[in-house]
């Protein structure tokens, strides 16, 4: 009966509550997993701010690119991630998880983002990306 009880109390732990868990970066992974299967992702990729450490950086926005956020403070750990689908002239348009607990695209204001990256196994693009309009919500809180 002892290993019973231990069993059961072993199961409870390892089980994951889907509202306490950021999974704007389990999202991205699956997006990059799928499209660049020979990508090395980065360790612990549910962590948000983790995702600065992914392919490398660019300067300025480009369809596909991976944008990481900070969230509550910059100094913080708490982030956001996701991918850019357009931009205006204060806010990505990002294609993300956890964004009012679904996929959807969002408007993060550019004063949030900590930094673009673009995969090592994919050619980046060349180009600035034109400015875009969008009906979507602002979004400050990706919890």
């Amino acid at each position: 009966m002892h290993e019973v009880r231990d069993a059961r109390k072993l199961d409870k732990a390892l089980r994951l509550d889907a509202s306490e868990i950021a999974w704007c970066g389990a999202f991205v992974g699956m997006i990059i997993a799928t499209a660049l299967p020979n990508e090395a992702m980065p360790a612990n990729s549910l962590g948000s701010r983790n995702w600065l450490k992914f392919g490398h950086s660019i300067e300025a926005p480009q369809i596909g690119a991976v944008a990481a956020f900070w969230r509550g403070a910059k100094s913080g750990w708490p982030g956001h991630v996701g991918t850019v689908v357009g931009h205006d002239k204060t806010h990505l348009h990002i294609l993300g998880g956890n964004q009012s607990n679904r996929v959807s695209i969002s408007r993060v204001s550019k004063d949030r983002l900590l930094g673009y990256r673009w995969p090592r196994t994919y050619t980046p693009p060349t180009g600035t990306l034109a400015l875009s309009t969008i009906s979507a919500s602002v979004t400050t809180n990706e919890a």
